[in-house]
């Protein structure tokens, strides 16, 4: 329902409505999937 709502646009959010936000990296992370993508197609 909550869903439907907003694709309704009956909730409009803004600037006014955010209370904070947290921006971090997972470079550590996609560094192991590059790795793991790369060997990959040569373990056959």
């Amino acid at each position: 329902m909550v869903l439907e709502a907003y694709n309704n646009e009956e909730y409009i959010l803004d600037a006014e409505n955010t209370t904070g936000v947290e921006f971090t990296t997972r470079e550590k992370e996609m560094d192991a999937r590059i790795k793991t993508k790369s060997t990959a197609g040569r373990e056959r």
